[in-house]
């Protein structure tokens, strides 16, 4: 069940009339006289061989969404190199697998690092261990021990799709369950999967994003459909129906209130890259929070470093970076354009004495004016965009510090602790 959380229902085939067969046979329906069950049975034998139901999409895409569960090619090879380097221990010392013949001499020797690559090479062989030598049967039999001893299944996967071309498809075959009566029927079979595996909620559970207003969340959501729309589903954000008070100070009372009611999900608060911003990132990081509860501030926009600003002392460019950056300056230089050409200004308002910066932010008025415009920018957008034009850049510089802060450390039940270089 595990590797259906990979899946969303998007990726999901499905052959009706194969389905509609089996639960008629199986008894789910009422069968219409024996001329209906012979034409069910033909059916099914027929379709031996066929992709009639399962799930399907390309390795690229599955990669990412094993990295936002933890399930990175890095880690899970430190976890399995772990894992086989405690079994090999168990069967002597030394650097070197031995493989004996039946005079107890050695027939073939290597190094035992090179284990955990050659047995899966050798496990992956479609005619089994057929053919295969002494030394990669060796190596596939503690892949089989691994395999049995309850490891998380993506993590073989993520070894798997290592160096897999992005755009080859990855399928995951149901037909033999569902014909076992392993589901009754096929609707939400990943969430039926997602809920078995609540107790590793941290990881395959959805990743909840808490935002200063509900104007940053709409606008970080439609981001992530535009950049990465095959993890954007991971994403939960606060809605405007949702009555949670908006504003730095909640996202610090609500990543608070997370960690102390020890909620297992994935919590990123989002704040904004100013003083007010700053202030609450500065009291978070005075008491400690469990790993999976994080936050970030929004990136430095390189159009921020000499920005127009006006204040007690009248109009100048300065840089706005740290001080005035909200989420309304991360879509690009031309979204903050006014109608009349020019460009919405900053104005400074009191000072954060935490840490001795002034605050800025844009009037009312032009703030609702550049959402406007932000708002028409994203609803005409597509994911099949050019990354390098503008202002691509930095939206991709947004969504890349929200998957930073979204992708953990490790995944649930790693074994290995050995620190990170």
């Amino acid at each position: 069940m595990t590797l259906l959380t990979v899946f969303t229902e998007k990726n999901k085939y499905a052959d009706a009339a194969w389905v509609e067969a089996i639960d008629r046979l199986e008894g789910s329906f009422k069968v219409n006289g024996e001329e209906q069950q012979v034409r069910d049975e033909t059916l099914v034998e027929e379709s031996i061989g066929k992709e009639v139901l399962g799930y399907r999409a390309p390795s690229g895409q599955i990669r990412d969404r094993l990295a936002l569960m933890g399930f990175t090619a890095e880690e899970c090879r430190r976890e399995l190199s772990s894992a086989v380097h405690e079994l090999l221990a168990g069967d002597g010392p030394g650097d070197i697998l031995e493989v004996l013949g039946t005079s107890g001499e050695v027939v073939a020797s290597m190094p035992r690092v090179e284990v955990l690559d050659r047995g899966l090479a050798a496990w992956e062989n479609e005619k089994g261990y057929r053919g295969l030598g002494l030394l990669d049967c060796e190596c596939a039999k503690y892949i089989d021990i691994l395999f049995e001893s309850g490891i998380d299944r993506r993590t073989f996967l993520a070894l798997q799709l290592e160096n897999a071309p992005a755009d080859e498809e990855l399928r995951l075959d149901l037909h033999d369950l569902y014909s076992a009566g392993y589901f009754h029927g096929v609707e939400d079979i990943t969430k039926l999967a997602a809920d078995e595996l609540a107790i590793s909620v941290s990881s395959g559970g959805p990743i909840i994003v808490v935002t200063e207003g509900v104007t940053d969340a709409r606008f970080l959501q439609r981001a992530l459909e535009l950049v990465v729309p095959h993890v954007s589903h991971m994403f939960r954000f606060f809605d405007k129906d949702s009555g949670v008070e908006m504003g730095a100070a909640q996202v610090l009372r609500t990543l608070r209130s997370f960690a102390a009611a020890g909620v297992t999900n994935r919590v990123v608060g989002v704040l904004d890259n100013d003083a007010a911003g700053r202030a609450v990132a500065k009291k978070l990081d005075a008491k400690p929070r469990p790993t999976n509860n994080r936050y970030f501030l929004l990136p430095d926009v390189p159009y921020g470093a000499s920005y127009p600003t006006y204040g007690p002392s009248g109009g100048a460019n300065l840089d706005i970076n740290g001080r005035a950056v909200a989420i309304e300056f991360q879509f690009g230089l031309e979204q903050l354009r006014l109608g009349n050409g020019e460009l919405a200004r900053v104005e400074w308002s009191g000072r954060e004495a935490s840490i001795d910066v002034y605050q800025g932010n844009l009037s009312s008025r032009d703030k609702n004016e550049v959402q406007g415009n932000i708002g028409t920018f994203l609803d005409s957008a597509s994911p099949n965009h050019d990354p390098g034009t503008e202002p691509w850049p930095a939206v991709h510089g947004l969504v890349n510090r929200l998957l930073e802060a979204a992708t953990p450390a490790s995944f649930p039940g790693q074994l290995s602790t050995l620190e990170h270089p």
